[in-house]
C-alpha cells in the first residue's frame, strides 16, 4: 500500500484530526484521507487524491453544506487488444459538483467514506470500476471501468468508454452516461469504441474516450483514439507532490487538465502510421503498436483512467490501462 504523506510540502504543516487539527469552520464538508492524508492545500481549497481503495473520514461536525464540494471519480482503463487489437477504451469519468445540501446526510459526520478506485485493465480486459461511496449511499457516485480492445475471436468490451474492435468488428458501447441515474448534480462521461476495418488493408478500431468517441479505421489507416475531457478545477500539478511515483506519469501528457484519453489502434502488416490524435494522448491514452520491429504499444497514463494501446502483430505488443483515481476538493476555510 502506498504510504499516507501527512505534511504537505508548503512549509505548512498538515492539518486533520489529531494532526494539528483545526476547528471546523461552521461544520462545513472537510476531512481526512487519500495519499496524502491531510490533503494539498492550493488557490483556496484543498484536495484529498485517492491512488488506491481507501476511506474518506468526514468531519465530526460536518452540519450537511457542500458549497464548493466537487468530486471527480475516474475508473480504470481498458487494455488494449492482442495481435493486431483494438485500443482499449477510457474509463468512464463521473464530475460532481453544486451538490445540494444534505445529499451527503449529517449521519455520515465522523464516519469513513468508502473510496473505491479502479485497477488497470489487462490485456482485451475491462479496467476496474472507481467510486466515492458505497451502491447503498444515497450520495453514491460511479465510475464504470473502460472497456477492452477486440482481438481474434473476441468482441471489443462496452464499458464506462468501449474498447476498439478488430476486424470488420463493432466497436464496444460507452455506458458511462447511463450511470448515477437521479443524481442531475454527477455529470458523466464515456463515449463508444470504433469498429475495426475488413477486407484486407485490414485495420482495428481504437478506443473511446471520455471527451469524444473514437472513430473507425479505413483503407491505410487506424482508427483514430476518442479524446480525454477537461477538468480544469482538477489541474494535477495543484494537487500532486513531485515527489508522488505518479508524478511523472501524470505531467508528461501534455496537458494538466485533460483526463480519460482513449486508447490507440493496433495495425496489422504493412502498418498504418500511428493515429492517435492530441486529445487521446493527453487524456493518457496509450498509443498502438508501430510493428515487430518498433515499438510496443504504450500503457494507459496511471491516473488518468486512459486506453491501453493495441497490439500491432506480435500477439504481446498490447499494453494495459490507465489506473483510475478520486479526488476530492472543497474550500479550505
Amino acid at each position: 500500500m502506498a504510504p499516507l504523506i501527512s505534511f504537505i510540502g508548503f512549509g505548512k504543516p498538515s492539518r486533520g484530526y489529531g494532526l494539528n487539527k483545526k476547528p471546523s469552520a461552521g461544520g462545513v464538508f472537510r476531512g481526512i484521507g487519500g495519499y496524502v492524508a491531510a490533503g494539498v492545500a492550493a488557490g483556496g481549497y484543498r484536495y484529498h487524491y485517492f491512488r488506491e481503495p481507501g476511506s474518506f473520514a468526514l468531519d465530526p461536525g460536518y452540519n450537511g453544506d457542500t458549497t464548493g464540494v466537487e468530486i471527480l471519480v475516474i475508473a480504470g482503463g481498458g487494455g488494449g487488444g492482442t495481435r493486431t487489437g483494438g485500443g482499449g477504451g477510457a474509463g468512464g469519468i463521473a464530475h460532481a459538483q453544486a451538490i445540494p445540501p444534505g445529499t451527503i446526510p449529517t449521519g455520515a459526520a465522523g464516519s469513513n467514506i468508502t473510496i473505491t478506485v479502479g485497477d488497470p485493465g489487462s490485456r482485451n480486459a475491462k479496467g476496474g470500476d472507481s467510486g466515492f461511496g458505497t451502491s447503498s449511499d444515497p450520495y453514491y457516485i460511479f465510475a464504470l471501468g473502460g472497456g477492452g480492445g477486440g482481438t481474434d475471436g473476441q468482441e471489443a468490451e462496452a464499458g464506462g468508454s468501449g474498447g476498439g474492435g478488430h476486424y470488420g468488428r463493432g466497436g464496444g458501447a460507452g455506458n458511462q452516461p447511463s450511470q448515477n441515474p437521479g443524481k442531475p448534480w454527477v455529470t458523466n462521461y464515456g463515449n463508444a469504441g470504433s469498429a475495426g476495418r475488413t477486407p484486407h488493408p485490414w485495420e482495428s478500431g481504437a478506443g473511446g474516450g471520455a471527451g469524444g468517441s473514437a472513430s473507425g479505421g479505413g483503407p491505410g489507416y487506424r482508427g483514430a483514439a476518442g479524446s480525454g475531457q477537461d477538468f480544469p478545477t482538477f489541474s494535477s500539478p495543484t494537487f500532486m507532490p513531485s515527489g508522488d511515483p505518479w508524478y511523472s506519469a501524470m505531467h508528461g501528457r501534455g496537458s494538466y487538465v485533460k483526463y480519460g484519453g482513449g486508447g490507440g489502434a493496433g495495425s496489422y502488416p504493412p502498418y498504418a502510421p500511428d493515429n492517435m490524435p492530441a486529445a487521446a494522448r493527453q487524456g493518457g491514452g496509450g498509443r498502438g503498436g508501430r510493428n515487430p520491429e518498433g515499438s510496443a504499444a504504450q500503457a494507459g497514463r496511471a491516473g488518468t483512467g486512459g486506453g491501453g494501446g493495441g497490439a500491432a502483430y506480435d500477439p504481446q505488443d498490447a499494453n494495459v490501462g490507465g489506473n483510475g483515481m478520486v479526488v476530492i476538493r472543497y474550500p479550505d476555510v
